[in-house]
């Protein structure tokens, strides 16, 4: 079996409601990152490839989004350090993940007792909670239900390729690009079947994209601009894989 479909199996095996909930935040960790080797982007001309938009942005929200990851990338104290890379096995210049706020009791003791996981969390929130504002507002002028199981966002400055499936997501996830990387390029492609790959145009959109099937980020100059909002469920109630990608019919 070629890289890619045993990844597959993998997926199979892992998507019971039970190893859903063995996860014990629900925060993304390094998940199974396909060989380089098995770079899925090789072999795509003996495949059918479907090309589907995303869902426009308002262009108001995208600018003020756009500065603010201006912003970040590089500024260490707000993680956007390229020392800092949160998903190693991802290529990438700058990769970050902001968790969703909760609203915490205080305890009966009145002592914090917040781990060291859980500060360094509220630490970053604190430094990205107007990025993360916006970020969410985009969501919920697009699909306001995903908006409220939205659990996490990785912010990403240089994604590249990087085939992965996503084996902690609940259900499938939504990306947004940004930047002046050249439209129709940088797609986010997912493997719909082994004959069929999609290319999601997410630039400037939000596209849906179930993750726990083989995906990874299509071609573009690496030397232009490219910034990534990836929103991620990992704490709903678990929904087997369906179709790979959404709003196309007899696709996938």
């Amino acid at each position: 079996l070629r890289g890619y479909q045993k990844e597959e199996l993998l997926l199979l095996q892992s998507s019971s409601m039970d190893d859903h909930l063995n996860n014990n935040d629900g925060c993304i960790d390094d998940d199974d990152t396909i060989k380089e080797d098995d770079d899925l982007n090789m072999g795509m001309a003996h495949r059918r490839t479907i090309k589907i938009d995303g869902t426009l942005v308002r262009e108001e929200l995208l600018d003020e989004i756009l500065v603010e990851l201006r912003d970040w990338r590089g500024n260490n104290k707000r993680g956007g350090s390229s020392n800092n890379r949160e998903r190693p096995s991802i290529k990438a210049e700058c990769y970050m993940i902001l968790c969703a706020p909760t609203i915490a009791s205080a305890p009966e003791d009145g002592k914090d007792n917040k781990s060291r996981r859980e500060k360094r969390k509220l630490k970053k929130m604190e430094g990205n909670s107007k990025l993360w504002n916006l970020a969410l507002q985009a969501m919920k002028e697009v699909d306001a239900e995903f908006a409220t199981r939205c659990s996490e966002i990785a912010v990403t400055f240089g994604f590249a390729g990087s085939p992965h499936i996503d084996r902690q997501n609940a259900s499938p996830f939504y990306g947004l690009a940004l930047g002046n990387f050249t439209e129709g390029t940088g797609c986010v492609t997912v493997e719909c079947s082994p004959r069929v790959v999609a290319e999601v145009n997410t630039k400037n959109r939000l596209g849906r994209v179930d993750g726990r099937y083989p995906h990874w980020v299509g071609n573009y100059d690496v030397n232009e601009e490219r910034f990534s909002l990836i929103y991620y469920d990992t704490l709903s109630a678990y929904q087997p894989p369906g179709p790979a990608i959404f709003k196309m019919e007899d696709s996938c």
